[in-house]
């Protein structure tokens, strides 16, 4: 099957275009939760949750945020072991 729009490079497939202009990890954001993560940073929520995202336990939690959008009751749900 073609898709004009992505080029096959073993199994992954890479983009060739991105009419909205943004970054991956905006687009699987905006996807799965419906906002884009620098968008929920950018307004301190979670993307996920939409909870207010301003106290994280430590450094590293905050600097999370920073990357993936979660809080910290998010984070603690996706990272525990």
């Amino acid at each position: 099957m073609t898709n004009p729009t992505n080029l096959v490079r073993g199994e992954e497939m890479i983009p060739t275009s991105n009419p909205a202009g943004l970054n991956l990890r905006d687009r699987i954001a905006l996807g799965i939760y419906g906002i884009t993560a620098s968008d929920a940073i950018s307004q301190n929520v979670c993307v996920a949750c939409k909870a207010s995202a301003m106290t994280f336990r430590d450094q590293l939690s905050g600097r999370e945020y920073l990357i993936s959008g979660l809080c910290q009751t998010c984070q603690d749900a996706v990272f525990t072991n």
